[in-house]
């Protein structure tokens, strides 16, 4: 019986409560990850080297982007308890197509590509609970890169803003507008007519 000392705490032990409600093995696979702390405009990892550590942000903000001729993309924004890594590099053992660079100081956990697949080896029921994982982040990328596409300016502000509105209070706007797939200037002409 595990005893309330032993009882894991913090963000990440409660987020895989969630997913195998289990004290005991919580506690194990919290021993495979490690506590990481970062400075604001930290690269963990940039385009074209090798990704090796899934993170999870506790606290602060990350942004996924990549770079091309006419610019940064950024691709996506996390903010607290997601899981975030180049998931392209980190499965494939290949260079990353993207960056990931704090954008807040950031207290993060990080688990390596050894200590991940430990995690489905030695504990089957987090097999399950990692590909739920996976799912929900590659429906929310799908989600996203279809809202791109089919969606006006004025729609993906307003969806950004009842998802979550305190992103504009955190996140530089040149960010938040390429996340949304418009220019700084519009993206500042929508949020003044929604102030008014």
């Amino acid at each position: 019986m595990i005893q309330i000392s032993q009882i894991p705490t913090g963000k990440l032990a409660s987020l895989l409560m969630k997913y195998v409600n289990d004290y005991a093995l919580v506690s194990e696979l919290l021993y495979l990850w490690e506590d990481f702390r970062v400075k604001k405009n930290t690269f963990l990892v940039e385009e074209g080297e090798m990704c090796d550590y899934v993170y999870f942000l506790e606290e602060g903000a990350i942004k996924k982007f990549f770079v091309s001729d006419k610019g940064e993309h950024v691709t996506c924004i996390s903010l607290e308890v997601s899981f975030v890594t180049a998931f392209h590099s980190f499965l494939s053992h290949q260079p990353s197509l993207i960056s990931l660079k704090t954008i807040e100081d950031c207290k993060l956990k990080r688990v390596s590509k050894q200590n991940w697949n430990l995690m489905s080896e030695r504990f089957p029921k987090m097999d399950h609970s990692i590909r739920h994982i996976m799912e929900q982040y590659y429906c929310g990328l799908e989600r996203h890169i279809i809202n791109l596409q089919k969606t006006t300016a004025k729609e993906r502000f307003t969806a950004l803003m009842k998802q979550n509105p305190s992103i504009f209070n955190r996140i530089r706007l040149k960010d938040i507008a390429s996340y949304l797939n418009m220019t700084p200037s519009t993206l500042s002409r929508i949020r003044a007519s929604q102030l008014v």
